[in-house]
């Protein structure tokens, strides 16, 4: 595998602009949606004679599934995802789609979080497609869309049977254990937090602010809402003793109010939730319930929780554990060592995992470089990951990387 490769690729695929449209105020065309990647990724397959489909997600948004056929009687199915979304470009201090290399690196906007890690699962899958070894697994490479807001793609990549995910329309698979590509330092994560977000309406009464108490002040009783959110927070906090593990509560957002002169009629929060590695989501919904059923709101407030607008459950590391044993191996062959960690944030791994197919995170570049307003990933780890996940995908199966320690 040839670095200038993955380099080039990595620079062509931050050229195209893939900011996820969702929570735009106004949407330009110019640069949000994920289509442009999508294109260009089905190109990619084509030019290399690498199965490819097309799995429509939401208007102008699909996953882009790749596949190459495994060898060898002990071949596995190895579920490799990625997401083609960013987050925003605003108040970027590099040129967002520039793709500018400096001093070893790469700078512009998904060069770390998460178009480095499909640059080198690109170039480990081109070169097990060319592979004439004896064994190597067979790879699916899921490229989906909306990671950076409400996970739609890793969703519509479930099949309906547990364990089995989305190939083409008349094809589906059960993959062994799948690879979710985020920045994880060439290491491996094996836990991380969930996540669920819901938004919170008041409905009061409006009036004219000259005469306030004619009316039922919604943002009053969001302020009483706001300060509970924060005693909650207190009291996970409290009750967790690992930091990283325990779960947390956060007003995020608020906004209500029509004109200087109006008692407002509605206010909405929205909250967001960090789901511990011993909580669920439904422990945490209900958990949230009870807290505005004990408020108590005066006549004339109406407080509605809304249904979930993100669920993503904890990702855990039960169950995972040939998966971590072949990436580690795999990692420690090429470079020496692997650390096996935990995090705060939230990837796919969990939705996958979630549907029965053990996951793992792993992939170049540090998370502390995501979402960063100079955003850039060492090119150096780009040839290093496509050399893991070559070494992954040929010599587990044959030489008991799996069984390794």
């Amino acid at each position: 595998m040839l670095a200038s490769q993955t380099t080039q690729w990595l620079r062509e695929l931050v050229q195209i602009p893939s900011v996820n449209p969702g929570g735009a105020s106004r949407l330009d065309p110019q640069i949000h949606g994920e289509s442009r990647v999508t294109d260009w990724l089905e190109s990619w397959a084509r030019t290399r004679g690498i199965r490819s489909y097309r799995q429509p997600v939401a208007s102008g948004r699909d996953n882009l599934i790749m596949e190459v056929q495994g060898r060898g009687e002990n071949h596995r199915t190895q579920l490799w995802e990625v997401h083609q979304d960013t987050v925003d470009v605003a108040g970027m201090t590099v040129e967002p789609f520039g793709a500018r290399i400096q001093d070893g690196r790469l700078y512009g906007r998904g060069a770390c979080d998460v178009k480095g890690s499909m640059a080198a699962m690109l170039g480990a899958l081109a070169e097990i497609h060319q592979y004439s070894g004896p064994v190597s697994d067979r790879i699916i490479l899921a490229c989906t869309v909306d990671e950076e807001h409400t996970f739609l793609g890793v969703q519509a990549l479930r099949a309906h049977s547990p364990g089995r995910i989305w190939i083409s329309p008349e094809n589906t698979c059960r993959p062994d254990f799948a690879i979710v590509a985020e920045p994880s330092s060439l290491g491996i994560i094996e836990a991380h937090k969930g996540v669920i977000r819901w938004h919170i309406r008041v409905h009061g009464t409006a009036c004219h602010s000259s005469t306030p108490d004619l009316g039922s002040n919604a943002i009053y009783t969001a302020a009483e809402i706001a300060k509970a959110i924060e005693k909650l927070q207190i009291r996970l906090r409290e009750s967790s003793k690992d930091h990283l593990g325990g779960g947390s509560i956060c007003l995020t957002q608020i906004s209500g109010g029509s004109a200087p002169n109006i008692v407002p009629h509605e206010c909405v929060l929205l909250i967001d939730r960090r789901i511990g590695f011993t909580e669920t989501p439904e422990e945490a919904e209900q958990q949230l319930q009870a807290v505005l059923d004990g408020l108590g709101f005066p006549s004339g407030i109406q407080c509605q929780l809304s249904q979930p607008i993100i669920r993503c459950p904890a990702l855990r590391s039960n169950g995972n554990g040939p998966a971590i044993r072949s990436l580690g191996t795999a990692i420690r062959k090429t470079t020496g060592q692997c650390e096996v960690r935990s995090v705060a944030f939230g990837t796919d791994a969990s939705t996958i995992a979630e549907h029965g197919i053990p996951a793992v995170v792993f992939g170049p570049g540090d998370i502390a470089q995501a979402h960063t307003k100079d955003e850039w990933i060492d090119l150096r780890e780009l040839e290093t990951a496509a050399r893991i996940l070559f070494l992954l995908a040929t010599e587990s199966s044959s030489s008991g990387l799996e069984t390794e320690a």
